[in-house]
């Protein structure tokens, strides 16, 4: 398959659809601890929009070496839903932590929108993973994020170019939480390239 040639407008897209998803769920945990919605609401709403996050984010990941959604095969529908579902059970805690540390109780909003900020990484964890499975011998290039502070697992991975199925194989990809970093806020991320593989495998993750 051709590698498709990735336009500034896709980049544009991506970025406004992972503004959008942030802004939701930042809205809600704003909500919530202005006492806004009640924590029934919340979780609902969080897991609806988080639903919808990731199966964006999933789309334009596999989009990125042409798969569209209908092209999505079984097993790539059972990852995604396999990683929504393994979310969900943390969304009622975090409704209970928001809660406990509401206005009303004198906390500042400022730590409930860096927990979110987590949350909203989660979508960039779910592009990189539809890129693994759905770009399969394509390659695909570690690029760090020059804006934030890199971990010794991402720096050692920056540049380094693989195939999409041999990043797999050893489930390395940026934002796993076995990164030295733990993957909450990395800021890393996948490219395609027509470079070279990267002689030798991929060193391990040393986070787990």
């Amino acid at each position: 398959m051709k590698k498709p040639k990735i336009t500034l407008a896709d980049l544009i897209i991506v970025r406004l659809s992972i503004v959008d998803y942030g802004r939701r769920v930042r809205g809600l945990a704003r909500g919530l601890w202005a006492g806004e919605i009640d924590t029934f609401e919340f979780t609902d709403s969080f897991l609806a929009a988080m639903e919808r996050g990731f199966e964006q984010a999933w789309t334009e990941g596999a989009r990125t070496c042409g798969i569209e959604p209908e092209d999505r095969t079984d097993e790539e529908a059972t990852r995604l839903n396999e990683f929504i579902f393994s979310q969900a059970p943390y969304i009622p805690g975090l409704a209970e932590w928001i809660a406990t540390n509401n206005r009303e109780s004198d906390s500042k909003l400022t730590p409930v929108l860096s927990r979110i900020e987590i949350w909203t990484n989660r979508y960039n964890e779910v592009m990189g993973i539809a890129q693994q499975l759905a770009c399969a011998d394509q390659k695909l290039k570690w690029l760090t994020d020059p804006a934030k502070e890199s971990c010794r697992d991402c720096v050692g991975y920056h540049y380094r170019v693989h195939r999409a199925s041999t990043w797999a194989k050893y489930d390395i990809r940026p934002q796993h939480p076995c990164l030295a970093c733990g993957g909450l806020h990395c800021g890393c991320r996948f490219e395609h390239t027509d470079e070279p593989v990267t002689p030798g495998r991929p060193s391990s993750m040393t986070g787990c």
